[in-house]
């Protein structure tokens, strides 16, 4: 019986470590996501101020998109 329970305690110590350890990487993933995203919206937002200077017409497209852009980086 002694056998059994500690059997059962090292299962339930390495379950507990199994789900630490799955949490950390669903973390780190997240986290890498976001700063993905948050580099495609600054490169986007870049290339639309970069045709503004070429292009005028483009201005209130880019406006909009900056609005958005600043509306998402004061979310995250």
């Amino acid at each position: 019986m002694a056998s059994f329970l500690a059997n059962n305690k090292r299962l339930a110590r390495i379950a507990r470590l199994f789900v630490a350890f799955k949490t950390l990487l669903l973390t780190i993933r997240t986290n890498l996501l976001l700063a993905s995203v948050a580099l495609y919206e600054t490169t986007l937002a870049c290339l639309l101020l970069a045709l503004c200077t070429v292009y005028p017409r483009v201005q209130t497209v880019s406006t909009a998109t900056l609005r958005t852009r600043r509306a998402l980086n004061t979310a995250l």
